[in-house]
Order: structure tokens, then C-alpha cells, then sequence
């Protein structure tokens, strides 16, 4: 069993000066409360207007198949919350007070910590720790600023835990996230086991079904639509994330990976590095990924082997891919997270409201698209020749008249549009500037470089190049060669185009 080590700096500065002070105060409410109880693995969960099986359904498999983990070992951090100013707000103010009163009743004992803290032990599920983020009447349970939503609740959740991995009362030193409309597969808590050093965190691989109990899929037009129509909606998304993560890594495997908080495992040394979740109404989970893509490696199965960056002078990008040949372990390949598809507009944007307005086209087949393949090709052969510029000890020549000579000859467009269209996007030239007036080797130029073109950064490059390479629909799509040549090989992007667009 892995142990936190309590003189790690970062971990006791975070919690002193970046951690929630709430999330703190519940976890040492909770250890005065029960300081017999300890628990080994520990689970992050936002809650907000879900159904009261919402434990037993994340839970069943995982416990059920486990080879080790029992619900015994087992503690869920619940944030419990709702955003205010939202024009759901009172319907999930009621749906989450319901909820906690039916969690109360299913418990075998209750223990009022503090304002707002609830644990509740169960006898066949995983013990509960409930934040309340839900109701106006006091300050410790206001509901949590809109703008800051689910980011916020997140961070709730995993301060209070990792409160409790410093004190002893959680032993495995691993944030484990998910969301409600997950299902937990077997070996889940196995994840962790064996992995390569440097590993900070896991995104696990995933995929959609529909759960036609979730109460979601009745108050947002679902019944109207109908479970095929959301079902499909979602294929057609989990397509574009599947394309989208493979086109990336074509660029830097890096920041090959798929954000889902509902399938992410975050070392917790790592996590108090990089000051946790972002207080964001979405896309907190993207951009904590991000962070800590730039202190170790992002452990998936949708790239071969995590890709680790390393001070290299031979224009590589700084991406050592030595990992490849590390002995498969009993962790691969990881299991894969089970989501419910369905309408959600919790968060502003993300996969609920993606699926909704798809759901919403007359014609998802041809009006819905995919970025152009291209986009990628040529953001990968444009990070290539900045890389084996920079990687030069010294170059004769200017950065533009080399990137010029290194442009790909079965381009579709010329590599002049390209770096044009990136200046414009992206602060390349001020970037570069600064970057060569310093007095740093190639190697570390190219770790620079690397860290600067992160993932938010390529999310904006492939927009930017989007007037070049218009999206595609799913026939044109099916056409386009490079497509075929460079996406449709890889297994999860076969599955999930063959759901879509069957084999004739």
C-alpha cells in the first residue's frame, strides 16, 4: 500500500494557503467525529439534482467484481451543491434537499459533523461525506457562484479529501473523480497499481450508454426526443472527442488526452503542485489535466504509452517515449468508465449541452462537423520544424524562412498561410523573441517551447486553422484520405465512426 508522505512540502503548503478553508474544516470535523475510522481509497463526487440510487449505481460494479476494494475501504466526498442565478436553481435547491434526506434514511448511522457536513455510513455502499453547497440560509452552505460552478464543487471535494490523505485518515495517496451518471467498472481502484514513474495522473478511457433510469432523461426533453435520438447525439460527440484526442497526439502526445472528471485519477503530490481545480463553471478538468501535463506524464490507453517530456537536443519536441517499452503491468490496459448519455445543462458547455444541440439538428449527418483532419497534419508539421529550429545551436536562418523550406509536400495549403494564420492567433512571435534572447541550450528551449505550446494553447491553434480547413460532415468525413490514413486505424475512433457510419 502506498503512504503519503506527511513532510511533502507542497502537500502542507497547498492546504495552508490554496486549499478551501471549508473543505478543511469538514475534514477535521469528519476525524473528530469518527477518529476510529480510516478508509483506503477516497472518491470525489459534485452532486447536484441527481436521483437517490446515485451511490449504489456508481458503486455496484466496481465493489461488486473487486478483487481487493470493499465498500469498508471506500469513502465518497460528496459536494452537494447548486449554482445561484441559475434558472434551475430552486428546482435542484428541492432535488438536492430530497436527495439528502433519502441518503439519511438509507444510512445505517448519521453524524451531523458540522453546519453543512454530513457522514453517512451504509451498509453495502461506500460511506459518504456530504459538503452542502445548496441552500441560502447560512453562509457555510450558500450555493456556490455560478461562474466558479463545478470547478468549484470539485475542488471542494478534493481539498477535504486531501485534508484527510495528510492526516492518515485516507491512506492511498490518489484523488479519484467522477460524476454522477457514472458507472465504476471492475478494477477500478486497480488503476493506480504498477504504474510508469512519472505517472501524475489518469484518464481513464470511457464510453456512453444509456441509462434510461436517470431522471435527467425525463426533465430535459428527452422523453420527446426519445433514448435513440440522445443516444446518437452522443455518438456524434464521443466521435469528435475520440478524433480530436488522436489529432493531438499526432502534435504532441503529451496532451494526448481526453478531459473527463468523470473518469480522472490525480496523483495528490501532483494535484497540490499545480493548486488543484480551477474555480471554473466548466472545463475545469481540461485545464487542470493541463497543468499537470507540464509535472509528469497523463497515463491513457488512447495513446500507446504516456509520452514524458525530457530535456532532448535532437528535435524531438522533448518527448521521451522510452515508456514504450516498459513491460505491460497489471494495470493495462485500464478499465474503462461506463457514462449515461443524456441532456444536462449543469455547466455552460461540455457534453450535456454538446449532446442537447445535437439532438436539436434535423439532419445530424450532414449539418454536425468534425474538424478537418487536416488541421492537425498541419499544426504537427509546422510544431515540428518550430522544434527542429529551435533544436539548432545555431540557425543561419529566420524562423519563418525555415519553417517555409520544412513545410510537408502533400500540404494542402502552403506553410506561410499556416504560420500566418497561427500569429495571429497565438503570441508565436513574442514568444520566440523572448524565447532566443535568452541564454538557455537547445534543450531547454525545446522543454520551454513545449510547455508554452500546452493543450489550451493547440485548442486555439486548431480553431484559429478552422478558416483553412473547414469542419467536415460525417460523409465528407468518410471520404477525406488522410482521415482514413492517420484516425480511422485507431481502435477507439473505428468503434465509435462504425457506430455512426456502419461497415457496408
Amino acid at each position: 500500500m502506498n503512504t503519503l508522505p506527511k513532510t511533502a512540502r507542497s502537500l502542507h503548503q497547498y492546504l495552508s494557503t490554496h486549499a478551501e478553508a471549508e473543505a478543511i474544516a469538514a475534514a477535521r470535523a469528519l476525524r473528530q467525529a469518527v477518529p476510529e475510522r480510516h478508509w483506503r481509497y477516497g472518491v470525489i463526487i459534485p452532486v447536484c439534482g441527481e436521483d437517490d440510487d446515485l451511490l449504489e449505481r456508481i458503486f455496484a460494479q466496481c465493489l461488486a467484481s473487486s478483487g481487493g476494494a470493499t465498500a469498508t475501504h471506500v469513502l465518497a466526498v460528496i459536494c452537494l451543491n447548486r449554482p445561484d442565478e441559475h434558472p434551475r436553481a430552486e428546482y435542484w435547491q428541492q432535488r438536492n434537499r430530497d436527495w439528502l434526506e433519502a441518503q439519511k434514511k438509507a444510512a445505517s448511522r448519521v453524524i451531523h459533523c458540522a453546519t453543512g457536513v454530513y457522514w453517512l455510513e451504509f451498509n453495502d455502499q461506500p460511506d459518504a461525506l456530504v459538503l452542502v453547497r445548496n441552500d441560502s440560509g447560512s453562509e457555510a452552505t450558500r450555493p456556490i457562484p455560478r461562474q466558479q460552478g463545478v470547478g468549484l464543487a470539485r475542488k471542494l471535494a478534493a481539498d477535504c479529501l486531501l485534508e484527510l490523505m495528510v492526516s492518515g485518515t485516507v491512506s492511498e495517496p490518489w484523488l479519484f473523480s467522477t460524476d454522477a451518471d457514472a458507472r465504476l467498472p471492475a478494477a477500478y481502484f486497480d488503476s493506480i497499481n504498477n504504474l510508469p514513474a512519472g505517472v501524475v495522473a489518469l484518464s481513464l478511457p470511457f464510453e456512453h450508454r444509456w441509462h434510461g433510469s436517470m431522471s435527467e432523461n425525463s426533465d430535459r426533453g428527452s422523453a420527446k426526443q426519445g433514448p435513440q435520438a440522445i443516444h446518437t447525439a452522443q455518438r456524434y460527440y464521443d466521435l469528435r472527442l475520440h478524433l480530436y484526442r488522436v489529432g493531438i497526439e499526432l502534435i504532441n502526445p503529451a496532451y494526448a488526452w481526453t478531459a473527463l472528471g468523470s473518469a480522472l485519477i490525480v496523483s495528490a503530490a501532483a494535484y497540490a503542485q499545480v493548486r488543484g481545480f480551477p474555480r471554473r463553471a466548466a472545463g475545469e478538468d481540461f485545464y487542470l489535466l493541463n497543468k499537470l501535463a507540464k509535472v509528469g506524464a497523463i497515463r491513457s490507453d488512447a495513446t500507446e504509452r504516456p509520452g514524458r517530456k525530457v530535456e532532448t537536443g535532437d528535435g524531438r519536441a522533448g518527448i521521451d517515449r522510452s515508456s514504450d517499452d516498459l513491460p505491460v503491468s497489471p494495470c493495462n490496459p485500464l478499465p474503462v468508465i461506463t457514462l449515461g448519455s443524456r441532456f444536462s445543462d449543469r455547466v455552460p458547455f461540455g457534453t450535456g449541452p454538446a449532446v442537447e444541440s445535437i439532438a436539436a439538428l434535423p439532419d445530424p449527418q450532414r449539418q454536425y462537423g468534425f474538424y478537418h483532419p487536416e488541421i492537425f497534419l498541419a499544426l504537427a508539421h509546422w510544431r515540428q520544424g518550430v522544434c527542429q529550429w529551435l533544436a539548432a545551436e545555431t540557425s543561419g536562418m529566420p524562423l519563418s524562412g525555415h519553417l517555409q523550406q520544412h513545410g510537408a509536400e502533400d500540404s494542402a495549403v502552403e506553410p506561410s498561410l499556416v504560420s500566418a494564420m497561427l500569429e495571429k492567433s497565438l503570441p508565436v512571435a513574442d514568444f520566440i523573441d523572448k524565447l532566443t534572447r535568452q541564454r538557455v541550450n537547445a534543450q531547454q528551449r525545446l522543454r520551454q517551447f513545449d510547455e508554452w505550446l500546452d493543450a489550451f494553447r493547440l485548442l486555439k491553434a486548431v480553431h484559429a486553422l478552422e478558416t483553412l480547413f473547414p469542419r467536415l460532415s460525417l460523409p465528407a468525413l468518410a471520404q477525406n484520405p488522410n482521415f482514413q490514413r492517420h484516425f480511422l486505424p485507431r481502435k477507439a475512433v473505428k468503434k465509435a465512426f462504425h457506430d455512426l457510419w456502419p461497415i457496408a
